[in-house]
Protein backbone atom coordinates (compact mmCIF):
# COMPACT_ATOMS: atom_id res chain seq x y z
CA UNK A 1 0.00 0.00 0.00
CA UNK A 2 1.30 3.50 -0.86
CA UNK A 3 0.73 6.90 0.75
CA UNK A 4 -1.67 9.06 -1.24
CA UNK A 5 0.26 12.26 -0.43
CA UNK A 6 3.91 11.33 -1.00
CA UNK A 7 3.65 7.89 -2.66
CA UNK A 8 5.90 6.19 -0.13
CA UNK A 9 5.28 2.55 0.59
CA UNK A 10 3.61 1.98 3.94
CA UNK A 11 2.69 -1.07 5.98
CA UNK A 12 -0.87 -2.39 5.88
CA UNK A 13 -1.39 -1.85 9.61
CA UNK A 14 0.13 1.68 9.70
CA UNK A 15 -2.01 4.59 10.86
CA UNK A 16 0.36 7.34 9.57
CA UNK A 17 2.88 7.56 6.70
CA UNK A 18 6.45 7.11 7.98
CA UNK A 19 7.81 9.67 5.43
CA UNK A 20 5.36 12.59 5.48
CA UNK A 21 3.19 11.84 8.54
CA UNK A 22 -0.06 11.84 6.55
CA UNK A 23 -2.93 10.03 8.28
CA UNK A 24 -3.73 6.84 6.44
CA UNK A 25 -7.35 6.40 5.46
CA UNK A 26 -8.34 2.85 4.91
CA UNK A 27 -10.19 2.39 1.62
CA UNK A 28 -11.85 -0.75 2.75
CA UNK A 29 -13.86 -0.42 5.88
CA UNK A 30 -15.29 -3.48 7.41
CA UNK A 31 -19.02 -3.34 7.57
CA UNK A 32 -20.47 -5.60 10.16
CA UNK A 33 -24.17 -6.04 9.87
CA UNK A 34 -25.97 -7.43 12.84
CA UNK A 35 -28.83 -9.22 11.21
CA UNK A 36 -31.06 -11.02 13.64
CA UNK A 37 -30.72 -14.76 13.28
CA UNK A 38 -34.05 -16.50 12.94
CA UNK A 39 -34.36 -18.97 15.76
CA UNK A 40 -35.79 -22.37 14.94
CA UNK A 41 -38.70 -23.42 17.12
CA UNK A 42 -38.83 -26.98 15.79
CA UNK A 43 -37.23 -28.51 18.88
CA UNK A 44 -39.55 -26.67 21.26
CA UNK A 45 -42.69 -27.55 19.28
CA UNK A 46 -41.69 -31.23 18.99
CA UNK A 47 -40.97 -31.35 22.71
CA UNK A 48 -44.30 -29.78 23.67
CA UNK A 49 -46.34 -31.99 21.33
CA UNK A 50 -44.38 -35.04 22.44
CA UNK A 51 -45.21 -34.15 26.05
CA UNK A 52 -48.90 -33.44 25.51
CA UNK A 53 -49.68 -36.55 23.43
CA UNK A 54 -48.82 -39.07 26.15
CA UNK A 55 -50.95 -37.11 28.60
CA UNK A 56 -53.98 -37.36 26.29
CA UNK A 57 -53.47 -41.01 25.39
CA UNK A 58 -54.47 -42.65 28.70
CA UNK A 59 -57.87 -40.96 28.51
CA UNK A 60 -58.46 -42.12 24.93
CA UNK A 61 -57.29 -45.61 25.83
CA UNK A 62 -59.54 -45.63 28.90
CA UNK A 63 -62.60 -44.58 26.88
CA UNK A 64 -61.93 -47.28 24.28
CA UNK A 65 -61.37 -49.85 27.02
CA UNK A 66 -64.61 -48.88 28.79
CA UNK A 67 -66.48 -49.17 25.49
CA UNK A 68 -64.96 -52.60 24.96
CA UNK A 69 -65.93 -53.74 28.48
CA UNK A 70 -69.50 -52.49 28.01
CA UNK A 71 -69.81 -54.38 24.71
CA UNK A 72 -68.55 -57.58 26.32
CA UNK A 73 -70.75 -57.13 29.41
CA UNK A 74 -73.88 -56.56 27.35
CA UNK A 75 -73.13 -59.53 25.14
CA UNK A 76 -73.02 -57.60 21.91
CA UNK A 77 -70.61 -58.81 19.26
CA UNK A 78 -67.19 -57.30 19.08
CA UNK A 79 -66.70 -55.42 15.87
CA UNK A 80 -63.84 -53.17 14.98
CA UNK A 81 -62.85 -52.17 18.54
CA UNK A 82 -59.95 -54.60 18.95
CA UNK A 83 -58.23 -53.78 15.65
CA UNK A 84 -59.06 -50.09 16.13
CA UNK A 85 -57.33 -50.05 19.52
CA UNK A 86 -54.32 -51.86 18.06
CA UNK A 87 -54.15 -49.41 15.13
CA UNK A 88 -54.21 -46.47 17.52
CA UNK A 89 -51.50 -48.08 19.63
CA UNK A 90 -49.26 -48.86 16.67
CA UNK A 91 -49.53 -45.33 15.26
CA UNK A 92 -49.66 -43.40 18.50
CA UNK A 93 -47.10 -45.08 20.74
CA UNK A 94 -43.96 -44.36 18.67
CA UNK A 95 -44.92 -40.70 18.13
CA UNK A 96 -43.93 -39.24 21.56
CA UNK A 97 -40.65 -41.15 21.44
CA UNK A 98 -39.83 -39.80 17.99
CA UNK A 99 -40.85 -36.24 18.93
CA UNK A 100 -38.80 -36.43 22.14
CA UNK A 101 -35.72 -37.58 20.25
CA UNK A 102 -36.19 -34.84 17.63
CA UNK A 103 -36.59 -32.22 20.37
CA UNK A 104 -33.40 -33.30 22.12
CA UNK A 105 -31.29 -33.52 18.96
CA UNK A 106 -32.60 -30.26 17.48
CA UNK A 107 -32.06 -28.44 20.78
CA UNK A 108 -28.31 -28.82 20.22
CA UNK A 109 -28.38 -26.70 17.03
CA UNK A 110 -26.93 -23.19 17.44
CA UNK A 111 -30.00 -21.39 16.10
CA UNK A 112 -32.56 -23.12 18.31
CA UNK A 113 -34.98 -21.03 20.33
CA UNK A 114 -35.45 -22.00 23.99
CA UNK A 115 -32.81 -24.76 23.95
CA UNK A 116 -33.16 -25.84 27.55
CA UNK A 117 -36.97 -25.87 27.42
CA UNK A 118 -36.90 -27.96 24.25
CA UNK A 119 -34.50 -30.41 25.86
CA UNK A 120 -36.64 -30.66 29.02
CA UNK A 121 -39.83 -31.21 27.01
CA UNK A 122 -38.02 -33.85 24.94
CA UNK A 123 -36.92 -35.72 28.06
CA UNK A 124 -40.42 -35.51 29.55
CA UNK A 125 -41.92 -36.79 26.26
CA UNK A 126 -39.62 -39.82 26.31
CA UNK A 127 -40.39 -40.50 29.98
CA UNK A 128 -44.15 -40.27 29.37
CA UNK A 129 -43.74 -42.53 26.34
CA UNK A 130 -42.12 -45.09 28.63
CA UNK A 131 -44.95 -44.74 31.13
CA UNK A 132 -47.52 -45.31 28.37
CA UNK A 133 -45.66 -48.42 27.23
CA UNK A 134 -45.78 -49.75 30.79
CA UNK A 135 -49.51 -48.98 31.01
CA UNK A 136 -50.24 -50.73 27.72
CA UNK A 137 -48.21 -53.80 28.69
CA UNK A 138 -49.87 -53.89 32.11
CA UNK A 139 -53.33 -53.68 30.53
CA UNK A 140 -52.49 -56.51 28.12
CA UNK A 141 -51.51 -58.84 30.96
CA UNK A 142 -54.31 -57.91 33.35
CA UNK A 143 -57.30 -60.22 33.34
Amino acid sequence: MNCKKCGAEIREDALFCSKCGEKIKKDETLKIENKPVKKSKTALVCGIIGTVLPLIFPFVYLVLLIGLVIKVATGSALGYEGPFVMAILSIYLPTPLALGIIAITKSKAPNTAAKSAAKVFGIIAIMLWGLNIVLVIASLFSN
